[in-house]
């Protein structure tokens, strides 16, 4: 597993973390971490359990610095020299533990009549794929619904408009907010691909994810790969004889 943010101010860290292959050049570097920066990602550095719950997973290198050494800068083969095996851990807490819950989603219909909402940790957004569980309320004025985010759960949720499941995952909720509009809510695994349609149908395109994050290619170099499915016909093709007069002229010319 790679790690995707590394939250420390201290160099030799990245440097021992690129070296052991655990980061990479495209692995995030902040020095100090938020609610909205490790939520859901691959986390190593130091944080408060009230961070590390929203990390899809939390690494640590212990490191067994000698008394006088502490409060020192180390360089890298100091912390060659002092890191342990680094251990990856998954922290669980309820939502109101780790931040305050909040409506984080409301869609109403165009006669106000119908829609949904959709409560939830505040500054959680469900227009990227969260790792957790899903409740439905009932019918409290609008349909509603409560997300709580569990990190390694395996249920990875988006809300998005008018889909179609792919591969990987279905639409567990939808509905119609008139005018041409829908909501939809889709669960998936680590991996995932959804069909969103624009107005009316008249536009489509295909959305893969994998942990969350969305996979930077396009849909039909997905399909040539067979992660989408794709209907697969050989092509036979009829290549036309050559005339006789041109066969006797290429043999002539001794071709």
């Amino acid at each position: 597993m790679k790690i995707e943010l590394i939250i420390t101010r201290h160099p030799g860290l990245v440097e021992y973390l690129l070296e052991i292959g655990l980061a990479d050049a495209e692995t995030v570097v902040l020095a100090h971490a938020t609610p909205e920066t490790v939520r859901g990602k691959h986390v190593c550095g130091v944080l408060p359990h009230s961070l590390s719950c929203l990390c899809a997973s939390f690494t640590e290198v212990p490191l067994n610095v000698p008394q006088e050494m502490r409060g020192i800068e180390l360089n890298l083969e100091q912390i060659k020299q002092y890191a342990g095996v680094p251990v990856t851990y998954r922290v669980t807490a309820p939502a109101s533990f780790s931040t305050e819950v909040v409506e984080i989603v409301k869609a109403v219909s165009t006669n106000g009549y119908w829609g949904m909402s959709l409560v939830g940790p505040k500054g959680l957004h469900l227009n990227v794929p969260q790792e957790g569980h899903l409740e439905t309320l009932g019918e409290i004025e609008l349909d509603t619904f409560r997300f709580t985010p569990i990190p390694g759960c395996g249920e990875w949720w988006v809300l998005d408009g008018e889909v179609e499941a792919v591969t990987g995952c279905r639409v567990a909720f939808h509905g119609s907010l008139q005018s041409g509009n829908y909501w939809s809510l889709v669960v998936g695994g680590q991996f995932f691909a959804i069909r969103s349609y624009g107005y009316k149908r008249r536009s489509s395109e295909i959305t893969c994810y994998k942990n969350g994050q969305v996979i930077k290619a396009s849909a039909a170099v997905l399909a040539a790969m067979g992660i989408i499915p794709a209907t697969i016909t050989a092509v036979e093709p009829e290549i036309p004889a050559l005339e006789t007069a041109m066969v006797a002229a290429l043999k002539k010319a001794g071709l």
